[in-house]
């Protein structure tokens, strides 16, 4: 039979074990992080074409900054998550990347809109872009006539940018050799080439970002006829 004082110093011994074991696991908790540890958690890169929910549930750690390619599509319940965790979104371009095919001319219009002369010399610059920029009514009459000269190439495609493009797409498409369509992101403006193989891409200056335009111009620009 075991005797009281045993039993305390069982005790005694196993309180003791604990108490070890607890000061091992803060000892671990506080160790400092290395540099490459401190540097992989700041920054993610992701090559997802849609980033949901469920693609940035998966995580492993929190990053300050989250880097996608331009014209990624970026969810709303993604955008909640960014902005209740305090992370940063960056839209990355690749610089070994033409923005448009070199068999390929997209002519670059503006008409009716506030788009400031700073943000079409940025989406012109980007990837060196043959371009024209007009103001007023007129644009929709140079449209129609330039398509009309290019009538059954597949060479040259438009983009429009206004703040009405309802209206704009109503008035492009009064010509019968013009398929004009407006979309707002990646996943429309490729539904509406597979539809439509629409040559006049029409853009809302109003609700879209220069980085956001400029995908939408190199995937409208390098799609196939």
């Amino acid at each position: 039979m075991i005797s009281e004082s045993q039993i305390e110093e069982i005790v005694g011994r196993v309180v003791q074990e604990l108490r070890q074991r607890e000061k091992l696991a803060i000892q671990q908790v506080n160790v400092p992080a290395t540099e490459s540890e401190r540097n992989a958690s700041e920054v993610c890169v992701l090559n997802e074409r849609v980033v949901t929910l469920a693609v940035v549930e998966k995580l492993t750690v929190r990053p300050a900054e989250l880097r996608v390619p331009t014209g990624a599509v970026i969810t709303p319940s993604v955008r909640d998550w960014l902005r209740e965790q305090e992370v940063e979104l960056v839209f990355e371009t690749s610089p070994q990347k033409n923005l448009v095919s070199p068999n390929r001319l997209v002519w670059l219009v503006r008409w009716r809109t506030n788009m400031s002369d700073e943000a079409c010399c940025d989406v012109e610059m980007t990837g060196n872009v043959p371009s024209e920029w007009y103001e007023g009514a007129d644009a929709i009459q140079r449209v129609h006539q330039r398509l009309r000269d290019e009538q059954g190439s597949c060479r040259l495609r438009v983009v429009l940018f206004t703040d009405f493009p309802a209206v704009a797409v109503c008035e492009l498409n009064r010509e019968k050799d013009v398929r004009a369509a407006a979309c707002a992101d990646m996943a429309s403006l490729r539904d509406s080439l597979t539809t439509l193989q629409h040559n006049v891409l029409v853009l809302d200056t109003r609700h879209s970002r220069v980085k956001q335009l400029v995908g939408l111009v190199s995937e409208f620009g390098n799609a196939s006829p």
